[in-house]
């Protein structure tokens, strides 16, 4: 059974966010999205606690979100 300590419930989703990190910038899938963060698959090996900011789209491909976060977990695969 998983653990799940977050305040607010994350969404499935398959959307394609491009993102900079210190290792570099790349395009990879978020997997779940909520008010307190978001999920991204990638096979990149990125440092926890480092900053991020990742850009994509919802609904209208001509208008971009721009968020800026911290990397708080890494699951290795």
């Amino acid at each position: 059974m998983e653990d799940n300590r977050r305040k607010h419930p994350r969404n499935a989703s398959y959307i394609i966010g491009k993102y900079k990190v210190l290792e570099g910038t790349f395009r990879d899938v978020i997997k779940n999205i909520g008010a307190g963060g978001l999920s991204v698959r990638t096979n990149r090996k990125v440092a926890v606690g480092q900053p991020i900011m990742i850009e994509f789209s919802l609904f209208n491909f001509d208008s971009m979100m721009k968020v800026n976060g911290k990397i708080v977990r890494r699951d290795l695969a």
